[in-house]
C-alpha cells in the first residue's frame, strides 16, 4: 500500500492541547497538562462529566466557569454564553476553577 493510501485520524479537543494547569472541580484539583481537552483530563482523573459527542456539537458537557479563562476549538456547532465553556474542546489558558454542569 503506498504512503497516499494511508489514512489518518485523531479524536480529540479540537482547540489545542492543555498547557500547565490546574482544573479545579468541586473539592477536587487536577493537572490538566497533555490532555486534548478538559474533558479528556476531567475523563482521566475520574470527575464525572456528561458527555456525548466531544465535538462542541450536542452542548451536555456545558459547564459554568467560576475562575479562569479557555479558549474553544474552531467552528462551535452550540451557542456558548459568557462565562460558560465545553470541555469537550477547550483547553485552559488559565488555572480554572468549573462548577457543576449548566443543566
Amino acid at each position: 500500500m503506498g504512503e497516499t493510501q494511508l489514512h489518518h485520524e485523531l479524536f480529540g479537543g479540537r482547540a489545542g492541547i492543555c498547557g500547565r494547569h490546574t482544573l479545579t472541580v468541586g473539592t477536587q484539583t487536577v493537572d490538566v497538562e497533555g490532555y486534548p481537552s478538559l474533558l479528556a483530563a476531567m475523563d482521566g482523573h475520574g470527575i464525572p462529566v456528561v458527555a456525548d459527542c466531544r465535538a462542541g456539537h450536542c452542548g451536555l458537557c456545558r459547564r459554568r466557569i467560576v475562575s479562569g479563562d479557555v479558549i474553544h476549538g474552531p467552528a462551535l456547532a452550540c451557542e456558548v454564553k459568557a462565562g460558560e465553556c465545553l470541555p469537550c474542546v477547550a483547553i485552559p489558558l488559565t488555572d480554572l476553577e468549573l462548577a457543576a454542569p449548566c443543566h
